[in-house]
């Protein structure tokens, strides 16, 4: 599935399910391939299949993540939040602290801080040693919505549990530390500090994003269309609400490499993706009146 292979990911659970091999994880997997490649059919048969059973959770967080990718952000708040409550009726602490750390994700995305703020202390409150890595995403919301000093204090403590690890050092803290430059308008430094990620990029789409948005800041069209398109050349592995922004991204920087075709598609691309979204996301009335204008 990461590697855009579905037809692949497919055969393979249905070679395990021949062996009598079957698990939520795989049901899960089968949920997000048929959002991907907008088989309703497909993602109906595996909500039914989930209905009821202990591992339901980890299927409604997925409908959670198409219900972003889609721009309908009270719909997708609220599937996580309700994916959020089966976890912990189950005990299950890193799960529910991962969502909300999404959540507290995708709402700094798209420039809801409040909201943002609120479901980051909400994962930081379910935070042990299995759950860092939910800490560091919530962090990195807060990083976005110019809360420096509360993110760089759990950065501080993820830190010290953490150490050495490779992928906190290299990838996670510097983007966290990237965001907090690109909100001071900084962003030939939040290049800069997203260069230790390079190597390991493609575990986070953020770092991505974030380079792109800094190149847009700088003008460099080309530049940020690239990053932009490596988001969008791996569905698999990056779908979702950052996803679906990336459009917006590579329309942008397409304009601003005065490619007007380039930038009507992407345009087109973001608004029939998101043409059931929330009315109130400003991205998308931004993305309406840039559109416009190129008419």
């Amino acid at each position: 599935m990461h590697l855009d292979r579905f037809d692949e990911a497919k055969a393979t659970a249905e070679k395990a399910f021949a062996q009598k091999i079957d698990s939520a994880g795989i049901h899960r997997v089968l949920l997000r391939l048929a959002y991907i490649q907008g088989d309703q059919a497909a993602a109906q048969k595996e909500i039914q299949w989930a209905s009821g059973r202990p591992e339901e959770y980890a299927v409604v967080s997925v409908q959670a993540v198409q219900a972003g990718y889609l721009g309908q952000r009270r719909k997708a708040r609220e599937l996580s939040k309700r994916a959020g409550e089966m976890a912990r009726r189950r005990k299950l602490a890193a799960a529910a602290a991962g969502y909300a750390a999404g959540d507290a994700n995708d709402d700094s995305l798209l420039g809801s801080c409040d909201l943002a703020r609120t479901e980051a202390h909400s994962a930081f409150a379910l935070v042990d040693g299995d759950t860092l890595p939910a800490a560091g995403r919530a962090a990195t919301a807060l990083a976005r919505c110019g809360d420096t000093a509360v993110a760089e204090k759990w950065a501080g403590d993820v830190s010290k549990l953490l150490g050495a690890a490779t992928i906190w050092n290299a990838v996670t803290l510097p983007l966290l530390r990237a965001n907090i430059e690109l909100k001071r308008d900084q962003p030939a430094k939040a290049i800069e500090l997203l260069q230790s990620a390079v190597p390991y990029e493609r575990t986070n789409s953020g770092v991505m994003y974030v380079r792109g948005l800094a190149y847009l800041r700088l003008g460099h069209g080309p530049e940020a269309a690239a990053e932009f398109q490596k988001i969008l050349d791996h569905k698999g592995d990056y779908w979702g609400t950052l996803y679906s922004l990336a459009y917006v991204g590579l329309a942008r920087a397409a304009v601003l490499s005065g490619d007007t075709a380039k930038a009507k598609e992407a345009y087109q691309d973001f608004l029939a993706l998101w043409k059931d979204a929330d009315s109130d996301l400003p991205i998308l009335a931004e993305a309406r009146k840039e559109y416009a204008v190129l008419h």
